[in-house]
């Protein structure tokens, strides 16, 4: 939800990109063959539910405002279980979470991230979420649409993520087993 984007930034602000849950980094310079990475992800892995937790306002460019998510059973063991099949250390803070929009640290050090939090709270693009059987928040994309509170996972994206945010390639969709 770039609802800032046509304010002045540096061009690293407010990048284009799929909202996404990292489940794992590896750094460029230990390239692991892409079939690997498919065989890290079970043939048997259903399609789940991520839930949102909270909205959180980070400091670090990929952590600048995200969706924090409920680390069920399902994303923890999945988180746990790629890393030792490719044989890494989880390189993935603040795990689950989803990016909202990434914003320049020189755009931080003014209080973008801190602006942006607070314009999806004045345009009612943020609630706390109406059920009371788990604590968590909803979003929307704007004022006429409808409330989510999380969302169903049915594909791992391999992305090499090499240059700006915007240059990002899909190298491979992963689709998990549907009921």
């Amino acid at each position: 939800m770039a609802i800032r984007k046509g304010k002045l930034h540096l061009p690293t602000t407010y990048p284009a990109f799929e909202p996404h849950i990292t489940l794992a980094s590896v750094q460029s310079d230990t390239p692991i063959p892409l079939s690997t990475i498919r065989e890290s992800i079970s043939a048997t892995q259903r399609v789940f539910q991520a839930n949102f937790k909270s909205v959180d306002v980070g400091d670090h460019y990929f952590r600048s405002v995200y969706v924090a998510v409920h680390p069920d059973e399902t994303l923890v063991n999945l988180h746990r279980t790629v890393h030792e099949k490719l044989g890494v250390d989880p390189r993935t803070p603040k795990y689950p979470h989803m990016s909202l929009v990434y914003v320049s640290d020189e755009d931080a050090a003014s209080g973008e991230r801190e602006r942006y939090y607070e314009e999806l709270k004045e345009r009612t693009l943020m609630q706390t979420k109406s059920q009371e059987s788990e604590e968590g928040v909803e979003l929307r994309t704007s004022a006429d649409k409808e409330w989510i509170g999380g969302f169903g996972v049915a594909e791992i994206w391999v992305m090499e993520c090499i240059g700006p945010v915007e240059a990002w390639v899909v190298l491979d969709k992963i689709r998990l087993l549907s009921d």
